[in-house]
């Protein structure tokens, strides 16, 4: 058990009240009707994030994320498409140390 775990457990009582609870609630019944699939239409068609491929080959502006080492907290590099494209060891990643690439 964590050192601060009564602390964060006593903020998180005060927090939710009644509705707070560490043991699982076995009396819980889940609904059996599925959501509306429609609410899970992806809207990023365009973008390259729906793509299957990987590393920007359907979206050229994804794949010269390859190249880019502007990493930073000012740069306009974005993290997500970077990601989403593929590029899981890219330089500009934590854990990379700079070298990975790809």
């Amino acid at each position: 058990v964590a050192p601060n775990f009564e602390e964060v457990k006593e903020v998180a009582e005060a927090a939710l009240g009644d509705t707070f609870s560490l043991v699982r609630d076995y009396e819980c019944v889940v609904n059996p009707v599925p959501a509306n699939t429609t609410l899970f239409e992806q809207v990023h068609n365009d973008t390259g994030y729906a793509a299957n491929s990987t590393h920007g080959e359907n979206n050229p502006e994804a794949a010269l994320l390859a190249f880019r080492t502007d990493c930073g907290l000012e740069t306009d590099l974005n993290y997500d498409a970077l990601l989403l494209g593929g590029y899981y060891c890219h330089v500009c990643l934590p854990g990379s140390e700079g070298k990975a690439s790809g």
